[in-house]
């Protein structure tokens, strides 16, 4: 029940940035929250129409912090880091810089937070709004983690990019870009963040454009901010933000009494 009532909590949050949320429930506790989830669906698909209209009920939703800390039940910790970047989808600087995320997951994350510090996965990506996002979920690590996130970046305006690990990056981009798409997904895409057809396709000539040179280019310009050690832990920088799902809190985890913390 503690867990229906934190997601009832986040799903204004979750309205405002998604056009679909799913909930999944497997095994025997499937009959036991199978009574709740209506309400927790009609509590979704209404923030979700205060979204598309601009509903006052979602402005008065409080903001989380910089350094947000969500205490669950959890056993494991759940870390979203992310570095604005102020780049939006069609900026010069943009397919560059998706293109470095997928680098800096395969050669760097797995590596670092999931072969060494066990999390189940670690990723990397770029929104359309032009956050620099990092991930790691089902991890047993929270410092180790933050620390990784920024020795990543470090290593990401340092380190020059081999040709093959651009090319891999460019061939899992590509699997979606080129991917079918259904009318539904591209007036989704069109309503939510205005992507017109030929947005897409200069954004793909820009992929094709994308070398060694640039990622170092766009790492150091957009990037520097939290490449430095103790740029997550601490956020207190304006581009830099970041929230942890875990149980144990802010402070019994190492962290800083500048984060903010709810109790779900």
């Amino acid at each position: 029940m503690r867990l229906l009532q934190g997601l009832e909590t986040v799903a204004p949050w979750a309205a405002l940035g998604s056009a679909r949320a799913d909930v999944f429930v497997a095994g025997d506790c499937a009959d036991a929250f199978a009574p709740h989830l209506g309400a927790l669906r009609d509590r979704l698909a209404e923030h979700a129409a205060g979204a598309a209209l601009g509903g006052s009920d979602l402005a008065e939703v409080d903001a989380p912090a910089q350094s947000t800390y969500l205490r669950l039940p959890v056993p494991v910790h759940y870390t979203h880091a992310v570095v604005d970047t102020r780049v939006r989808y069609g900026h010069a600087d943009f397919a560059a810089l998706q293109v470095l995320a997928v680098v800096l997951q395969h050669d760097y994350l797995h590596r670092e937070v999931r072969e060494k510090g066990g999390a189940y996965g670690a990723s990397a990506g770029m929104s359309v709004e032009g956050l620099f996002a990092l991930q790691s979920l089902w991890d047993p690590s929270l410092s180790a983690t933050l620390e990784a996130f920024a020795r990543g970046l470090e290593w990401a305006c340092s380190a020059r990019m081999e040709q093959r690990a651009i090319d891999e990056a460019l061939l899992s981009i590509f699997s979606d870009v080129d991917a079918p798409t259904s009318p539904s997904s591209k007036g989704v895409g069109q309503w939510l963040h205005g992507l017109t057809e030929a947005m897409r396709a200069q954004h793909r000539a820009a992929l094709l454009a994308v070398d060694a040179d640039a990622l170092a280019r766009v790492a150091r310009k957009h990037l520097a901010v939290a490449a430095h050690p103790g740029a997550f832990a601490q956020a207190r920088d304006g581009a830099v933000s970041v929230c942890v799902v875990g149980s144990k809190g802010a402070q019994a985890d190492g962290l800083g009494a500048h984060w903010a913390e709810r109790v779900m």
